[in-house]
């Protein structure tokens, strides 16, 4: 078993759970390490597309490094860095060699001279299905290079460096998962789900799994989210564009932009329906420039017509029994043939009751006098 007081560097072991976990304490742990170690420590991140996050490392101080481990192959043909990150062992140290001026040229590499002529040690240090993490180690030009006797902290440190990253993934996975139900906190009640950028379905109301289900409306079983009313879809597209473009400052304001569009669609069954889509972004600061947001797509179908409007016809403006039925029943369906239908009345004695109906409540259309039944069953 090993104990901290067997070599004091294993404190600095502590400290990487937080400097993983916020990535601006990183810089101040990646100095220590390579003051222990007699070098420069990088961590560099990439998401599941593979792509550089610049959550450990800036751009500007990774490009060189990434140019330089995508140009020089491995003896299978690889590149190292395609090697670290598809076929390297998870956690099992490899070595850079110094460089050659040669070397250099033949890879078409702009490179300091501290890189050229540096040992190194790389290692992929984490990986899941949402990232992968690779650790690069560059002894001083001028030191005395990758001494054997720093090799068993060495390991233990890229253990840690794997649980840590683990346990930093799991935290902001969490996070994100909390922040995206605060996103639907105000639509609790309603049919609405929330879309990442890459259409993945990350969240979901009660009232929106019931939606997801319905074959008219959604498409999931490519994994990405569909909507088959093609004019719903194309707005979804567009607000995707501009989630994945990411928030950027601007001089109007310091926060996103939220964005919204709507179209209405006519069901299978006749009904109608309204997709409101809009853009939403995390609710709690920092957010930094570059933030994907997230499209909340919202469903909104005619409520259901309260029987107590029915009552409400008669009492009001003293529709008949009959009569109060019909308009309720019509305002339920949209048709008259369906409505007449449902109560076993021919089509003259329903107009009949739509001419006295109209009479009596002042309205002039069928769409008029579903909107009144609509307002008296709100009451309700």
């Amino acid at each position: 078993m090993t104990h901290f007081d067997d070599d004091p560097r294993d404190l600095l072991l502590e400290r990487l759970y937080p400097a993983l976990l916020d990535a601006a304490l990183w810089p101040d742990a990646a100095r220590e390490i390579g003051a222990a170690l007699d070098g420069t420590a990088y961590l560099f991140e990439f998401g599941a597309d593979g792509r550089h996050t610049a959550r450990y490392c800036t751009p500007e101080a990774a490009r060189p490094l990434l140019e330089m481990m995508s140009a020089i192959q491995t003896a299978g043909g690889r590149n190292m860095l395609s090697f670290l990150l598809a076929e390297a062992e998870l956690m099992a140290p490899y070595c850079k060699q110094q460089l050659s001026a040669e070397d250099t040229a033949a890879l078409h590499l702009e490179l300091a001279p501290g890189l050229v002529q540096a040992h190194g040690l790389l290692a992929r240090v984490y990986q899941s299905d949402a990232a992968s993490a690779v650790f690069l180690l560059l002894s001083h030009p001028d030191g005395p290079g990758l001494s054997p006797a720093n090799f068993p902290f060495t390991r233990r440190l890229i253990r840690t460096l794997n649980q840590a990253l683990g346990f930093a993934a799991l935290h902001r996975q969490q996070g994100q998962e909390l922040l995206r139900q605060r996103m639907l906190v105000r639509h609790e009640g309603t049919s609405a789900i929330l879309v990442d950028v890459n259409r993945r379905v990350v969240a979901t109301t009660p009232g929106g799994i019931d939606a997801l289900s319905a074959a008219d409306l959604f498409d999931t079983r490519t994994g990405r989210l569909q909507i088959l009313p093609k004019t719903a879809d194309d707005l979804l597209a567009d607000l995707i564009d501009e989630a994945r473009a990411g928030w950027a400052q601007t001089d109007q304001g310091t926060g996103p932009v939220s964005r919204q569009r709507d179209t209405i669609h006519i069901r299978s069954d006749g009904n109608l329906c309204r997709f409101v889509l809009r853009t939403v972004w995390p609710t709690t600061p920092p957010i930094r420039e570059g933030t994907h947001g997230h499209v909340l797509v919202t469903l909104r179908e005619p409520g259901p017509i309260a029987r107590d409007a029915r009552d409400a016809l008669q009492g009001t403006y003293g529709l008949s029994r009959s009569e109060a039925r019909l308009a309720y029943y019509l305002a339920m369906t949209g048709s008259l043939g369906e409505t007449l239908e449902t109560l076993g009345i021919t089509r003259n004695t329903g107009k009949t009751h739509l001419r006295r109906i109209y009479e009596k409540t002042g309205v002039t259309s069928q769409i008029e006098l579903c909107k009144l039944v609509a307002k008296l069953s709100a009451l309700y």
